[in-house]
Parts: structure tokens; C-alpha cells; sequence
């Protein structure tokens, strides 16, 4: 288009000079005829008036020049010699004329392109912006699009998936219990006599926890009945213990408890009661009491907490003071004959100490010890403590106990796929997050598969993985 337009007007100026260049011809064909002596003057005058009516039409034309020639044709007179001057004045005028055109041509065509030029580099601009603009704009909208189909389809992907998942996780579940049920019916069939469960109280009539229940039926399988209940509180634990048959040694360092357990318990004659802490070694140590700060009173019986090493509490619950009380290694007493040799069971409950008991153990070799262990993440276990399981495990294997059991409870568990509040699980060091319970360690394998089949026919069992 901008092509054009220069090709337009370069051809109109060619056709202006050439005009000129046509119209000098026939002025000098008119002074020739006026130079003929048998015209007129009024034939002259004629001419004369053509002559100035058509260069009045070339606005190429020099006023003050045209005037000039108007003047001396519009005189009344005037004389062939006047007329002829005009003509020739006229006619050397058209000449100077030419080269200014010719000049103003040459001159303008170089103004004349760079217009063009800037015309066509303005519409490039123009057209390559809008391009540029619809090209981003198409891209945007595309990538948008494609980011929306993508989302969609990840979308619908993750919850096909967790729809899949829930449905494998569910029929897991169903088939575990059916498989559990099935082992326990199982189990029970091949169970002689004493495989017939009866439901086990204490003197006031609450039920048992498992870990009495079992203590009970491991009597019939150790060598001997003696026993040693260290951290006794108030004798739940000794209690069961003598119902069960055995000769108990009992050890609670915090008097006011003890007063009350030998209360309870004294009148038996297979119970002995020691108002001393277990240790790793013979000592004096401050005891931390315990003491329900809480709103409600929730912690009926706060003595159950009481420890040699203060740890994580939950609210409402705090140690209060502390008490010297004389500390012995279950290793000084047996060198002493303060307590028998010969031990069938020992039960830890110290509140997070339990480790320092067993590294006071000596070279005595009990056919079953029992610990307490909170998991890290337990309000109990989270600092100050020394009851971690598998700290207990490596410090029993020291002492040859190669086979243990577990006995464990979790505060609203969040991330393993079970649905019980108590279950067992063997010789594995791991805890489940947020658990706490009991771990039964054995010298013997034989007495170790015996509490496996009570354990399996009275809980569930946990497979961590």
C-alpha cells in the first residue's frame, strides 16, 4: 500500500513537468506568430489573454510574475512591440521556472521516502505489537486451559485413589478380623483345661488388667513362687499377686503410701513390705511428690506418680516437693539376705526409672521381669525419663533376656490401621506413637511360648510395620 502511494505520487509530478514542458513549446509557437506582421492587434491581444487565462491555471505559477503579465495585457493600447516583450518576458520566465521544479522534485523525493519509510516502520510496529499482544494473549489462554485440564484430571485421580484406598484399607480390616477371630476359635479348640477363660476381679470386684491376668497364669510355669512388686503404691499389684500364690517383697519409699499399703496387706503372711527405693546402686535420694493442682481433681490417687526422676507431666499435675529416702540395688539386698535368691517375677513400676533398677540387678537372673515403657511422644515419656522400650530391650539382652512381650495401650492412636485400645505384640523394640504399657521379659523360651498363647488368646495382636 505505502508502495503504491509513492508510485502515485511520483508519476504525478512527471506528468506536471512534462505539462510545463509542453505548454513552453506552444508559447514559443505563439511568439513566432506574433511575430508575423499580418495579424492584428487585436489577434495579438487575443493570444496574449490565452496565454495569461492558461498560466492561471498552473499553480505552479510565480504571482508576482502573473500579476506583471495581467498588467500589460489589461492596458487599452499597447503596441505589437509591447506584446511581443510580454511574450518573450514569458517565456524566459517558464525557463527559470523549470529547474526549480525540477530542484523542488529532486528535494522533495528524499523527504517523500523517509515518510514512507517512517510510515511503513509505524505500521510494522503497529501490526508486529498487535501480533506480539494476540500471540501472548492466545499463549495465556492456552496454558490456562491446559492448567485447568490438568488440575481436573488430578483431581478425579487422587480421589479415585482414595477411594480405592479406603476400600483396600477397610477390607484389610474385615479380613483381620475374621482371621483373628478364626485363630482365636481355633486356639480355644486345641486349649486343654485351662484354656477356659474365666472372667478374673480383684477383692473389690473390678476386673483385671491383662498384665495382672498374665502374671497370674505365668505362676504354674516358674521354678518359683517368689515374687518382688517394686514401686508398690497402695498393693494393687501385690494384692494380685498373693491371690495368685505368690510370696511377695514389696518396696514403696514414700511413708504415707507405705503406711497404707501395710494397712492393706500386712495380715497376709506371705507379704513383706520395705519402705525403700530401688536403684542402681545403695544411696539417698530425693523422692518428688506428686500433687493434683487440676480444676476438676481428675487424678484421684496422685502417688501413683511419684518418682526419683521428675519428667514431662500432663496439666493439672506437678511435683510439688521432694523427700530424702534411702535408695538399694536389688543386688545389695540379695548379698545382704535381705530378700531370697531364689525370684521367680519381678514387676517394675517406678515412674520413668525403670532402667535404673535393671542396671542394679546384678548377675541374678529372674525367669521373668517386668518394666514399664512410655513412648517418646507419651505426655509421660516426652523428657527425664529412662524407661524407653528399647532402651529396656538393649539392657535386658545384656543380661541373656532374649525374648520379651509387650503389652501396650495407645492414647488415641493416629497413625497405624487399628481399632483397639489394648493389644500385644513379641520381641520388637518399636513403639506405637503415643502407647505406654508393659513389657515382660523371659530367660526361657518355653515360659516365654506359654505367655504367647495366653496373650494371643485373650488380645489382639499388633503387626508394626
Amino acid at each position: 500500500m505505502v508502495i503504491q502511494r509513492f508510485k502515485a505520487i511520483k508519476d504525478l509530478l512527471l506528468d506536471k513537468l512534462d505539462t510545463t514542458l509542453s505548454r513552453i513549446d506552444d508559447l514559443e509557437k505563439i511568439v513566432c506568430l506574433l511575430s508575423e506582421n499580418s495579424q492584428t492587434s487585436q489577434s495579438k491581444l487575443d493570444v496574449l489573454e490565452k496565454i495569461v487565462s492558461q498560466l492561471s491555471t498552473n499553480s505552479t505559477t510565480s504571482q508576482d510574475k502573473l500579476d506583471l503579465l495581467e498588467t500589460l495585457l489589461s492596458q487599452q493600447t499597447f503596441n505589437d512591440n509591447s506584446s511581443l516583450q510580454a511574450c518573450i518576458y514569458l517565456i524566459e520566465l517558464l525557463q527559470k521556472w523549470l529547474p526549480d521544479i525540477q530542484q523542488q522534485y529532486t528535494n522533495l523525493l528524499p523527504q517523500i521516502q523517509r515518510e514512507l519509510q517512517q510510515q511503513h516502520y509505524g505500521l510494522f510496529s503497529q501490526v508486529q505489537g498487535k501480533l506480539d499482544w494476540q500471540h501472548k494473549s492466545l499463549l495465556g489462554q492456552i496454558q490456562e486451559e491446559i492448567r485447568q485440564q490438568h488440575s481436573g484430571l488430578i483431581s478425579q485421580l487422587q480421589g479415585e485413589i482414595r477411594e480405592q484406598y479406603s476400600d483396600i484399607i477397610s477390607q484389610i480390616k474385615d479380613d483381620y478380623q475374621h482371621l483373628q477371630a478364626d485363630l482365636h476359635q481355633q486356639y480355644n479348640t486345641l486349649l486343654d483345661n485351662s484354656g477356659l477363660r474365666v472372667k478374673a476381679e480383684n477383692n473389690r470386684g473390678e476386673d483385671l488388667e491383662p498384665e495382672e491376668k498374665l502374671i497370674a497364669f505365668l505362676y504354674s510355669f516358674l521354678p518359683s513362687r517368689k515374687a518382688i512388686d517394686i514401686g508398690a503404691n497402695r498393693g494393687d499389684i501385690s494384692e494380685s499377686l498373693l491371690k495368685a500364690g505368690y510370696q511377695v517383697y514389696a518396696f514403696e519409699p514414700y511413708t504415707p503410701v507405705f503406711e497404707q499399703l501395710c494397712q492393706r496387706l500386712q495380715q497376709n503372711s506371705d507379704f513383706q513390705a520395705y519402705n525403700i527405693a530401688i536403684g542402681s546402686h545403695d544411696t539417698t535420694m530425693d523422692f518428688h511428690i506428686c500433687s493434683d493442682q487440676s480444676e476438676a481433681g481428675i487424678f484421684q490417687n496422685p502417688s501413683l506418680y511419684n518418682t526419683l526422676l521428675p519428667h514431662s507431666m500432663p496439666q493439672g499435675l506437678n511435683f510439688t516437693e521432694t523427700r530424702p529416702v534411702q535408695v538399694r540395688s536389688l543386688e545389695s539386698l540379695h548379698q545382704t539376705g535381705e530378700i531370697s535368691h531364689d525370684i521367680g517375677l519381678v514387676k517394675i513400676d517406678t515412674e520413668g526409672y525403670d532402667l535404673e533398677v535393671i542396671q542394679g540387678m546384678g548377675k541374678a537372673q529372674y525367669p521373668v521381669v517386668v518394666a514399664e515403657f512410655w513412648d517418646k511422644n507419651h505426655i509421660f515419656g516426652q523428657s527425664g525419663t529412662l524407661n524407653r522400650l528399647d532402651l529396656l530391650v538393649e539392657g535386658m539382652k545384656k543380661r541373656d533376656y532374649h525374648w520379651y512381650l509387650v503389652i501396650a495401650r495407645s492414647d488415641k492412636p493416629s497413625n497405624y490401621d487399628f481399632n483397639y485400645d489394648i493389644f500385644f505384640y513379641g520381641n520388637y523394640p518399636q513403639t506405637v506413637d503415643n502407647s505406654w504399657g508393659n513389657v515382660f521379659f523371659f530367660r526361657e523360651y518355653e515360659v516365654f511360648k506359654q505367655a504367647f498363647s495366653w496373650c494371643s488368646a485373650f488380645l489382639p495382636m499388633a503387626y508394626l510395620r
